[in-house]
């Protein structure tokens, strides 16, 4: 099995004296095979989901887009972030690791936030979390078709009680 790490920063594409592929916050449909343009491609989708502007990625995730087997949508898609974010308001998804296999990424997260809003239950208590999360992603056509991603929400939950 071959895999690619690339650089979590989404910089693998610089950091290899390339231009970064697109443009900071452009859809550019990475050539599947260029891992260091699918790296930087990740990067920008994460650097859009911390900086909370969801409504960008339609430019990276299919309308159709599935998520842990099942339709989930963009809609739903996005009103699942908006959710953490709403419990969470500066929570962040830091990448630690990614590897790039054909249309398959897989990335290894530690996420943070301080609770200021209910969560699973939890009515806001200030607390500062952190707990890890793995998700792959198939990619088809520059855009993400499918996701299965699991969190520590045990984790999570212990700290916030």
């Amino acid at each position: 099995m071959h895999a690619h790490a690339a650089d979590p920063h989404g910089r693998a594409d610089v950091l290899a004296g390339q231009e970064p592929y697109g443009g900071p916050h452009q859809k550019g449909v990475p050539v599947l095979d260029d891992t260091h343009a699918v790296a930087a491609w990740y990067g920008r989708y994460n650097e859009i989901c911390n900086s909370h502007r969801f409504e960008l990625l339609s430019d990276y995730v299919h309308e159709d887009v599935q998520v842990n087997g099942e339709r989930q949508g963009l809609s739903d898609y996005i009103a699942g972030l908006r959710y953490v974010v709403d419990a969470f308001p500066n929570y962040r998804w830091e990448l630690q690791h990614l590897l790039i296999e054909g249309d398959w990424l897989a990335a290894h997260f530690m996420d943070s936030g301080q609770h200021a809003g209910p969560f699973l239950g939890v009515p806001a208590s200030g607390r500062r979390i952190s707990t890890q999360e793995f998700a792959f992603y198939r990619l088809d056509d520059g855009l993400i078709v499918e996701v299965w991603v699991t969190a520590d929400n045990l984790r999570l939950l212990e700290q916030l009680r």
